[in-house]
């Protein structure tokens, strides 16, 4: 609850929250108030830019894209295995380290993964 407050702050049940700067020029706007028109409309325009840019779709990096060929190969091998595979072997079928392996095989929807004495294995749902 209180994790990442200062010693002080959670003795005296502090919350504060993040200061943005979304939240910055808001306080900026509420402190200068109707006295100059000219720099709330800037501070307006300032706050759409920052929603524009974190409503922006965002494309997927470089390896992202690469990852998607690797787990493509990772669904084909489990689809063709007659059992359960650990991300080690996944990981040395298709020359990727088994963190690598593990990695893209949690974040495969039809993976099913299950544990066998404290070892995982990974297997296609059916």
């Amino acid at each position: 609850q209180m994790k990442g407050r200062s010693q002080k702050q959670r003795e005296r049940g502090v919350i504060m929250t993040k200061m943005t700067k979304k939240v910055a020029l808001t306080i900026a706007i509420d402190a200068i108030g109707e006295s100059n028109a000219e720099a709330v409309e800037v501070l307006q325009n300032m706050i759409a830019q920052l929603e524009k840019r974190a409503s922006a779709p965002k494309k997927p990096t470089k390896k992202q894209v690469e990852n998607e060929g690797v787990k493509e190969a990772i669904v084909t091998l489990l689809t063709n295995a007659e059992e359960p595979m650990s991300a080690t072997a996944v990981g040395e079928a298709l020359g990727i380290t088994s963190q690598k392996a593990s990695a893209l095989l949690r974040q495969i929807d039809e993976v099913v993964r299950t544990e066998e004495k404290g070892k995982a294995f990974f297997s296609i749902a059916r």
